[in-house]
């Protein structure tokens, strides 16, 4: 009696966990893996993702969907897929992202107006991401002729003491 009723907790436990494998969608986007709650991709049913999980989901929930994208930046459209905005990294520019997302159908995204949009008032501008970077260069390349000065001067002060023989 305890075995079988140990056998149907099992039985009810493993029919759980399948229910709850398959609410999730698997992605292979540009060789990166993803996993996704089905509920989030049909939070967008214009998408083509949305448009691409029911086709394939329902056929075969265990597939791993393949696009052929880049698939670091895919983070950023899951992230505006669950908060309507996103930040984007130093790394990714607001075209090329903008670019994904159309890709990826979201018409909603206004390109050329973003301070009607609230999710792109959001995104970094590619021109503060640059004067970033041309900040850190010019750190950079200021601490590097600092460092090669230091060791001028110290090659000469070398030099200088072998001559007068002092150490």
């Amino acid at each position: 009696m305890f075995i079988s009723q140990l056998s149907d907790s099992a039985k009810k436990m493993t029919s759980e966990n399948t229910e709850t494998e398959q609410k999730t969608v698997r992605f292979n986007v540009g060789g990166q893996f993803y996993e996704v709650s089905k509920a989030l991709i049909e939070q967008h049913e214009d998408s083509m993702l949305a448009r691409l999980v029911s086709d394939t989901w329902l056929s075969n929930p265990d597939i791993t969907i393949f696009i052929d994208r880049d698939g670091e930046r895919f983070k950023n459209v899951l992230d505006y897929m669950r908060y309507g905005k996103v930040s984007l990294p130093i790394t990714v520019s607001r075209e090329t992202f903008l670019l994904d997302m159309e890709y990826y159908g979201f018409t909603s995204v206004d390109t050329n107006n973003s301070h009607s949009t609230p999710e792109l008032s959001q995104i970094d501008d590619s021109e503060s991401n640059k004067e970033v970077i041309l900040r850190c260069v010019n750190i950079f390349q200021t601490k590097n002729l600092a460092l090669a000065a230091m060791k001028k001067s110290k090659e000469k002060l070398e030099e200088s003491k072998k001559k007068t023989g002092t150490r």
